[in-house]
């Protein structure tokens, strides 16, 4: 009984994933966007966490302020190119708020000119 859960939640996962469609994933530096076949399932402005990475795929969940998680699997061969550019955004820290000029001066001696 087992096994067959597994099997039919996995032949449901594939449907789903054939009706959702190949996107494009892209990083402006602050937030990920998504864009695909299916303009109502889009993400804009969203932040990218890494849930599994096996090297050569991530499932990476999307978040945006006021909508569901969205989840999506990034596989390298699908730009093999720009592989290790995605690994580094995905992993790498979000920009402070504040600015760079602003966090000198906070960490700057009181006696300093």
């Amino acid at each position: 009984m087992l096994v067959l859960s597994v099997a039919c939640s996995g032949v449901a996962a594939g449907f789903g994933l054939r009706r959702d469609g190949a996107g494009l994933l892209h990083f402006d530096g602050l937030h990920w966007s998504l864009s695909g076949a299916h303009s109502s399932r889009s993400v804009h402005a969203a932040r990218a966490m890494v849930a599994l990475d096996f090297q050569s795929l991530m499932l990476l969940r999307l978040s945006e302020p006021g909508r569901a998680r969205r989840w999506v699997w990034a596989e390298q061969r699908a730009m093999p190119e720009r592989w290790r550019d995605v690994r580094r955004a995905v992993y790498s820290r979000p920009p402070s708020a504040a600015p760079a000029a602003d966090t000198w001066r906070a960490t700057a001696p009181a006696d300093a000119p």
